[in-house]
């Protein structure tokens, strides 16, 4: 299972990162630093990204319930699917080697996201189904890995 951690080039130098959500890798790749960024400052058990579920595609478990999460324009979500699933695979030419095999296998991608920010790391397992219309991504919190 691949590792992809997100550190300080990953925010904006602010608490909260802000930043304006476009079609390039650059702001895709800070959109998924982001919401794992607020997730885990919400103790959050798992994300769901769901760009088939219109505006409820973005959420959050928190203590066995839903929280919804302000999804990103419809206009973005096909590209930052795509991006999480790099991520997870560890680069462009593995996660397009895992859609053409899942396409005939029906295996998911597994990865693992690190975030690494103010001297701590926290990790996610991810999961995303294989590509189609209901294609998604379940990120859940790796209680299994050591903080230092």
């Amino acid at each position: 299972m691949h590792t992809t951690t997100f550190n300080r080039e990953d925010y904006s130098f602010d608490e909260w990162p802000i930043f304006e959500l476009g079609l390039d890798r650059i702001s895709a790749r800070r959109f998924w630093a982001t919401v794992l960024q607020f997730a885990d400052a919400d103790s959050a058990e798992s994300v769901h990204f769901r760009p088939h579920c219109g505006d409820d595609c973005l959420w959050c478990m928190l203590d066995g319930a839903e929280h919804q999460m302000v999804p990103p324009p419809a206009e973005f979500r096909k590209g930052l699917l795509g991006m999480g699933r790099e991520l997870l695979a560890g680069n462009k030419w593995r996660e397009q080697i895992w859609c053409v095999s899942a396409i005939l296998t029906r295996r998911s991608l597994r990865g693992r996201l690190v975030v690494e920010r103010n001297g701590k790391s926290i990790a996610w397992i991810g999961e995303c189904s294989p590509p189609g219309t209901n294609a998604a991504i379940i990120l859940s919190r790796d209680v299994n890995a050591s903080a230092p």
